[in-house]
């Protein structure tokens, strides 16, 4: 019988920084201006040790702020426990939470890789026709142009974002990351299938 292959082997968690908006109403350019990034970044994650227990100390990290007293009267932290539950996000999290969430992924063996794209109007009309979605496939496509290789299977749990990872456009990222690899290969030929997974929220796999 064959061996079966850990999971945080072929997994890998996706999410992002800053916006795809390039233009505000009557195609306005907008990039820069106030709460506009000037870049988007895509990031990639593999965790190298089990998965579970990963999400067990996550789980646990969270109920540990939940439960201390220093964090019972602070608005943002409040509002999520009171909603769905509390759950780490960067953005929302005040400075003591993310020194929290900081010491822990330092202690976590992993490995991080991401895309920057700076958001150039004239390559943004070039190259992908003005569309944002297009923008998003072509960033994803450099994530994925050097896991093709990995035997057996990769499996990609992606925090959604509108159109941008509707299935066509996910598709999309995946040919041109195989136009990219047998450019650089044309000898060689991808040896995986790749799942894609969407999750409304990535938190829901932490």
């Amino acid at each position: 019988m064959a061996k079966k292959i850990p999971k945080e082997f072929y997994h890998r968690f996706l999410d992002e920084a800053g916006d795809t908006t390039f233009f505000g109403k009557g195609k306005i350019p907008i990039v820069g201006s106030e709460g506009v990034s000037k870049a988007f970044i895509l990031g990639m994650v593999k965790f190298k040790e089990p998965l579970q227990p990963l999400r067990e100390k996550i789980i646990a990290l969270q109920n540990q702020v939940m439960s201390d007293p220093y964090f019972k009267d602070i608005p943002s932290i409040q509002k999520k426990v009171n909603s769905k539950g509390y759950y780490f996000h960067a953005t929302d999290d005040i400075p003591e939470v993310r020194k929290i969430f900081f010491e822990f992924i330092n202690s976590v063996n992993l490995s991080f890789e991401a895309v920057v794209g700076r958001k150039i109007y004239e390559i943004f009309s070039r190259k992908h026709n003005s569309n944002e979605v297009e923008f998003y496939a072509d960033l994803l496509s450099h994530l994925l142009k050097n896991k093709l290789l990995i035997d057996g299977k990769l499996v990609l749990i992606i925090s959604e974002r509108g159109k941008s990872t509707k299935n066509k456009n996910l598709l999309l990222a995946l040919q041109k990351a195989k136009d990219r690899f047998n450019k650089r290969n044309p000898d060689k030929k991808p040896l995986h299938k790749l799942f894609l997974i969407f999750s409304r929220k990535l938190r829901n796999h932490y």
